[in-house]
This record gives structure tokens, C-alpha cells and sequence, in this order.
């Protein structure tokens, strides 16, 4: 793979100052994260509150081995940065090979660090970066490595990481009904996906079993929460999921991967986007618990690529304008000059506009933690 070094350059240094500028979010849950993390420490026993984030122990424990040497809190912040800038990097590489255009990866990744979810929740005391890019990271191998027909050998390692990054975020069992449907429309080998998603559960249930913690409780608890604080039926779920769309893209990120998707039906890639886009929206009606947009937000692989191929095609498109052809040919370069500032006037209006929504939680390094209200 060849690394785009100034691509990769830029898009680091804007995660970082994204990052650092939102960094160590408290949330109601961060407590029971932090009390985990010093469980693994050997800090007394874990309570009954806590005992289900282990079921999510990844993150923790690597902030309880940090945590010797910085703030716990400040662990979590560091780590999830870590997987902010990582997942990035990552985000670039995945929608570069799904669109084969590096100018669209490198639009999709700027809206992936700029967007909202990343901005509230990427380096707070959490889990859901973790779970992004473990999502981002099997979808990748899967259609990379075209998993339904790869070797023995790629799927019980795509099956490692999976299973680690269930041991994440369970967000991250979304991957299978995408790995699913690319099987079924690719005409690819279904006993393969059933092996990748078998060796990945067996990791999840392995640690669930040494550790106590049980899936079937969680899954119970999430159905009792839902039933008491969003009794919604499977329509009514559908639509509040339709809603939680705005939040987690906003209106423009939105209208720009429909303009995306139309592209896509011209270029052969509509069959790849489609495929993820309805494993994880069937992934979010179907499973029980909150309706967030924080999980809406595992679409991104494919709505972000779709709204930089978008993004792209609204520039070209007003490049040829009859109103600006007179100018473009007397001097042909005008028309890439003008395409390429509609784009960046779009991508800057969704960078502040994200910016502006997540003003109120800037936290940098030197005063890290802010409680939302």
C-alpha cells in the first residue's frame, strides 16, 4: 500500500487539534469506565454499576496499564486519542480503496474528524472511538480482502481482530451482516462468514466466561431499558433512527452522500456502499436498546465516502456552468481552480458548523474535563 505521506501529514495534524481541543469529556457513563480501569489496577472491587463495562474491558485496561503513569482520566482521553488519529489514518486508506479517488478520501476523512459524534465522544472517558475504528477496520478487511473468499488464514486473523473489537465496543458485531450481504450479492462463500463471525463470538464468549459477565444479561437489560425509556415499535424505531441520521451527519453531510450515491450508480461502486449501508442500518432497527445517535453514527464507512464523492461532484458540476464557460475557455485551469474552491467552501461550512454545534465542550489538555449538560 503507498502512503500518501502529505495526505496522511495533514489529516493528522487536524485530528490532534481536533482532538486535543475536545479531549477528556466526562459522561454519565465515564464513572463506570474509570472504576473498571482501577479494578484492572487491583483499586478494590468492581460494583455492580460498573460490572457490565466489563464486557467492554479493551479500553479500560489499557488506561488502567497508562494510568500508572498519568491521571486515569487522562489515560482514557490519551488512548482514545490514539484511536482517534488512527482511525483517521485508516478512514483515508478505506475510502481511497472504495472510491479510488484520493481527493474524495481525503474530504470524507476531514468530515469523519470534523463530524459531531467524533467531536462529543472521540477522546472522552468512553468507548465508542475504540468501537469506530474496529468497525471501520473489519469492513475494511472484509471488502479488501473479500473475506467470503478469502483463505483460511485472513479470516480467523480478520476473526482476532473482530473479536477484540467486540471485546471493544459490541457495536462492532454490526460487521457481520455486512460481511453477510457482501457474500450473499458477491456470490461468495457463506460457511466462510459463518467461520469469521464463530471464531470472533468465541474470543467475545471466552473472556465474558473468565470474566463472569454474561452477553445474554446485557442483552436482557438493553430490552428492559428500551421497553421503560423508549417503547417504540419496530417502525417507530426505524423512524427515530431516521432522525438520529441529522445528528449524527448533519442535514449537509447528508445531502451530499445522496448526491454521492447517485454518483456511485454511475461509477459500479453503488453495489459496495449499498451493502453497508443496509448490514449496519438492519444492525441498528434490529438490536435492542437506545436510540442514539452516537450509534447511528457506525454508518460512517459508508456515508462519508459517499458525501466526498458528493462533495466533489457539486464542485465539478458548477466548474461547467454555462455562466462561468465563457471564463474557463479563455483559461482552461479555471475550471479545476473552481471546483476545487466549491469543495473547500463546502467541506469549511461543515468543519464550522460542526465546530460551532460542539463549542460549548471544548476541553483542552490543560483543563481536560468538562461534564456536559
Amino acid at each position: 500500500m503507498k502512503i500518501d505521506l502529505r495526505s496522511w501529514l495533514t489529516l493528522l495534524a487536524l485530528s490532534l487539534a481536533e482532538g486535543l481541543t475536545h479531549f477528556g469529556q466526562i459522561y454519565p457513563d465515564s464513572s463506570q469506565y474509570i472504576a473498571t480501569a482501577l479494578y484492572f489496577q487491583g483499586k478494590g472491587d468492581i460494583s455492580n454499576f460498573a460490572f457490565k463495562t466489563l464486557l467492554r474491558p479493551i479500553i479500560p485496561l489499557l488506561a488502567a496499564i497508562l494510568g500508572r503513569a498519568v491521571e486515569i482520566g487522562a489515560a482514557f482521553g490519551i488512548i482514545n486519542l490514539v484511536f482517534w488519529c488512527t482511525t483517521c489514518l485508516l478512514m483515508f486508506e478505506f475510502a481511497k480503496f472504495t472510491t479510488r479517488n484520493a481527493t474524495t478520501a481525503f474530504v470524507s476523512s476531514v468530515f469523519f474528524i470534523t463530524s459531531v459524534p467524533i467531536l462529543f465522544y472521540g477522546a472522552s472517558i468512553l468507548t465508542d472511538m475504540g468501537g469506530y475504528f474496529f468497525i471501520l477496520l473489519a469492513i475494511f478487511l472484509i471488502l479488501r480482502w473479500d473475506l467470503p473468499r478469502a483463505s483460511i488464514q485472513r479470516i480467523l486473523a480478520s476473526a482476532l481482530l473482530i473479536g477484540i473489537g467486540i471485546l471493544t465496543r459490541e457495536t462492532v458485531v454490526s460487521v457481520f451482516l455486512v460481511a453477510f450481504i457482501w457474500a450473499m450479492v458477491s456470490r461468495g462463500s457463506l460457511p466462510k462468514v459463518f467461520l469469521l463471525g464463530a471464531a470472533s463470538m468465541a474470543i467475545a464468549v471466552l473472556w465474558t466466561t473468565l470474566s463472569g459477565t454474561s452477553y445474554w444479561t446485557w442483552f436482557i437489560s438493553q430490552t428492559q431499558f428500551q421497553s421503560t425509556y423508549q417503547h417504540l415499535t419496530l417502525t417507530e424505531r426505524a423512524l427515530t433512527w431516521l432522525q438520529t441520521i441529522y445528528l449524527a451527519f448533519r442535514p449537509e453531510g447528508v445531502l451530499l452522500a445522496i448526491v454521492g450515491i447517485l454518483v456511485s450508480k454511475k461509477d459500479a461502486t453503488l453495489k459496495t456502499f449499498a451493502t453497508m449501508l443496509i448490514g449496519l442500518a438492519g444492525f441498528l432497527v434490529l438490536t435492542p436498546g437506545v436510540v442514539d445517535y452516537r450509534y447511528t453514527f457506525i454508518l460512517f464507512p459508508a456515508v462519508l465516502p459517499l458525501a466526498g464523492m458528493g462533495t466533489i461532484a457539486i464542485g465539478e458540476y458548477v466548474s461547467r456552468l454555462k455562466l462561468l464557460s465563457g471564463h474557463i475557455a479563455k483559461n482552461p485551469s479555471w475550471a479545476k481552480l473552481i471546483s476545487c474552491l466549491i469543495m473547500a467552501l463546502l467541506v469549511a461550512y461543515y468543519v464550522v458548523e460542526t465546530n460551532r454545534i460542539a463549542l460549548r465542550f471544548l476541553s483542552f489538555p490543560w483543563k481536560p474535563y468538562v461534564t456536559p449538560d
